[in-house]
C-alpha cells in the first residue's frame, strides 16, 4: 500500500496514536495550541465535540512543515456523558477521576468522538485548506469499575488522561460491560469513518 500525502495527527493522545499504528495508517505528530475552554459546552454532546475538533484544527501549528506541497491534517476530540447527563472531559485530579468512575458504574453512558480532516496545500508561503471532512460518531456503553477496583484501575490504565476517566483499552477492557456503537470511537478515533474520509481525500494509492 502506498500513500499519496503525508498525514499529520495534531494530537498527543496515546490512544489515537495507538489506533492509527495498529491500523497501519502512517502518520506524523503535529501540535496545536487550542484553548478548549472557550468552546461552547452548553450544547449537545455531538455539537460540543464537533466544535472542539474544528477549533483544534484552527490552531494546528504548521509553520515548520514546508517540505510537502499537499498534506492531510487530523484533529479529534472525545467527550463522555455520564448516566445522569453530565458531559465529562479528562479528570481534573485523582479524586475527580474516582468520582467519574463511580458515577459511570451506575448506568449507561454516552461517548462522542469528532474528527476534523483537512487537506491543505502550501502556496504563497502559507497553508490553505482545500478540502475538509468533519464527522461525529456517538455510542452508548456501560463501563463499570467496582469501588474496590478503582485505585487499581487508575494505577494500571490511562484513565487519568481519558474523558470521564474511562479507558476501555488494555487494563480497562475487563470493565467494559457492553457497547452499542463504535469501539474505536469509544477509544478515541472512529477508524471506519476515518478510513472512509481518507479514501475520499485520495490518501490511499492502490
Amino acid at each position: 500500500m502506498e500513500y499519496n500525502y503525508p498525514l499529520f495527527l495534531a494530537s498527543s493522545s496515546y490512544s489515537r496514536q495507538l489506533l492509527l499504528t495498529q491500523a497501519k495508517i502512517p502518520f506524523q505528530v503535529a501540535y496545536q495550541n487550542a484553548d478548549e475552554t472557550i468552546c461552547n459546552h452548553n450544547q449537545s454532546l455531538e455539537l460540543v465535540v464537533q466544535e472542539i475538533a474544528i477549533h483544534k484544527m484552527n490552531h494546528v501549528l504548521l509553520d515548520t512543515i514546508k517540505d510537502y506541497p499537499t498534506i492531510l491534517v487530523l484533529t479529534a476530540d472525545t467527550l463522555s456523558q455520564d448516566p445522569h447527563g453530565t458531559i465529562e472531559g479528562k479528570p481534573q485530579d485523582y479524586n475527580h477521576a474516582r468520582q467519574q468512575l463511580l458515577t459511570a458504574a451506575t448506568g449507561v453512558s454516552k461517548v462522542a468522538t469528532a474528527f476534523c480532516l483537512d487537506k491543505k496545500s502550501y502556496k504563497d508561503g502559507q497553508w490553505h485548506t482545500v478540502d475538509r471532512i468533519v464527522h461525529v460518531v456517538e455510542s452508548s456503553y456501560r463501563f463499570a469499575v467496582p469501588a474496590r477496583w478503582v485505585d487499581t484501575y487508575l494505577a494500571n490504565s490511562i484513565g487519568l488522561k481519558a474523558a470521564g476517566a474511562i479507558a476501555v483499552e488494555e487494563f480497562g477492557a475487563p470493565f467494559l460491560e457492553h457497547i452499542n456503537g463504535s469501539y474505536s470511537g469509544l477509544v478515541g478515533l472512529p477508524l471506519y469513518e476515518l478510513r472512509s474520509a481518507l479514501e475520499k481525500m485520495n490518501f490511499f494509492e492502490f
